[in-house]
């Protein structure tokens, strides 16, 4: 069958690096086959032998025939990193997906049509109060990951000399610096000039925020 492993992350709702890790036979993944076998209605040992109908499998166009319990759904991995809307965060070495949400395709069409793909889409929490008033502290955050360049003047997860943060990005017309920002007038800008630009990584776009009000 022809599907990608983005497709099969959506299907199933397993991390794409899990998932190639299984095809390359990493015994530290297997829990994970089980997951990836029900998405097609399969055991693992199934699965396994290749004993299964791509025609019954796929939407007739190659791509996955969703099954009617995730039909409308978007499967959204949730990692245990946090983002600092503050001081920074130490990035760790492996992300680490602690849960999975469901998200209404339908609700991700309206609202999110300019994220790279549904497939891209995490949830992380952010902490700090740099961003404030936009983001509150521990705010729930959806980001698209797939984004990992600066083309649009936005709010990104960003990593700045191995911390992370959460911060708004500008580009500067006249020597094409990046300016990093805070929404709170609190915290004064980075400029990250051209001939510093290793120091930065993006690693996302914010699109959506679950905002929570403290009672």
């Amino acid at each position: 069958m022809d599907w990608t492993l983005e497709q099969l992350s959506e299907r199933s709702g397993v991390d794409v690096g899990t998932i190639s890790a299984l095809e390359n036979r990493d015994s530290k993944r297997t829990q994970y086959a089980s997951t990836i076998a029900r998405a097609f209605g399969l055991t693992a040992e199934a699965l396994e032998r290749g004993e299964f109908d791509a025609a019954d499998a796929s939407g007739g166009d190659g791509r996955p025939a969703p099954s009617p319990s995730d039909a409308d759904a978007v499967t959204v991995r949730v990692f245990d990193t946090p983002a600092s809307m503050g001081l920074g965060r130490h990035q760790p070495e492996q992300d680490t997906v602690i849960d999975h949400i469901r998200l209404a395709r339908q609700w991700v069409r309206s609202h999110l049509p300019a994220i790279s793909s549904a497939s891209s889409l995490a949830v992380l929490s952010a902490y700090g109060d740099s961003m404030s008033p936009t983001f509150a502290d521990g705010d729930i955050l959806l980001v698209d990951r797939g984004v990992q360049d600066i083309k649009i003047d936005a709010v990104y997860v960003l990593s700045l000399n191995g911390e992370l943060y959460v911060k708004r990005i500008q580009r500067r017309i006249t020597d094409g610096a990046v300016i990093i920002k805070s929404d709170n007038p609190l915290y004064d800008p980075v400029v990250v000039d051209n001939g510093e630009r290793e120091r930065l990584s993006v690693l996302g776009r914010v699109v959506w925020a679950w905002n929570g009000r403290k009672l």
